[in-house]
């Protein structure tokens, strides 16, 4: 499998699953206890060799970053 072309090249990107960015959205906008709050929703940035080693690591899969800069 093969993660292909994406606009990080090869600089740092903070990585965050679709899903829990929705529900941490959905959850800020219901509450009231949340006005004039900032939080931090990713964790630290990553090169995208770094998340494919990361994703192969959890997944026991094999994918490969094939964009070259």
């Amino acid at each position: 499998m093969h993660l292909g072309f994406t606009s990080v090249g090869e600089g740092n990107v903070a990585w965050i699953y679709r899903p829990d960015l929705g529900e941490a959205t959905a959850n800020v906008l219901a509450g009231d206890e949340h006005d004039n709050k900032a939080y931090e929703l990713a964790d630290e940035n990553l090169t995208k060799q770094h998340f494919v080693e990361a994703v192969n690591e959890v997944t026991g899969k094999v994918l490969r970053n094939t964009q070259k800069c």
